[in-house]
């Protein structure tokens, strides 16, 4: 293990010392930069794309 302090966890990392760049978690995980910005990229899409599935189907009385 590398990480021994924070038991190789990048979860633990974050919480015990604050937020990481992508260019750290891409060290940290022994992935490439571009990898990881790819990965985020990737989620940031599923999550747009489900909060827009959301609000068309939330009207002001609630759910449909």
């Amino acid at each position: 293990m590398e990480h021994k302090e924070d038991l190789n966890c990048s979860l633990v990392a974050i919480r015990r010392h604050g937020p990481m760049t992508l260019y750290q978690v891409a060290d940290r995980l022994k992935m490439s930069y571009v990898r990881i910005k790819q990965i985020q990229d990737s989620a940031i899409k599923k999550i747009d794309k489900d909060e827009m599935r959301d609000e068309l189907f939330v009207q002001e009385d609630g759910p449909f």
